[in-house]
């Protein structure tokens, strides 16, 4: 993480630009929602298996293919077509699967 933060905070020097009011509550309600969002997550996979945890954690892509049209106006391909299903097919096999 240190690296990445030094390595992208050097990138970032010739093309700064600093945010007003309305980009620093958007940044800060970003965080906030993200860090929120992990603890769910690590919450998530204490309390359940992490296969399933992480099959579920997938479907984020899948909704991403799905905002992805109405927002960006992005027609998704067959072969993102044919992932989102075997998102949504194993997803649905572990959250109805059984615990042993």
């Amino acid at each position: 993480m240190g690296v990445a933060t030094l390595t992208l905070g050097l990138m970032t020097v010739p093309v700064w630009v600093t945010p007003d009011l309305h980009g620093v509550a958007f940044l800060l309600f970003t965080g906030l929602t993200g860090g929120l969002a992990q603890l769910a997550m690590t919450r998530a996979y204490a309390l359940d298996g992490a296969a399933r945890v992480a099959a579920i954690g997938y479907s984020g892509v899948v909704f991403t293919r799905l905002f992805a049209l109405p927002v960006f106006g992005e027609v998704p391909s067959a072969g993102q077509l044919a992932g989102s299903a075997l998102v949504i097919g194993a997803g649905l096999a572990l959250a109805t699967r059984r615990r042993a």
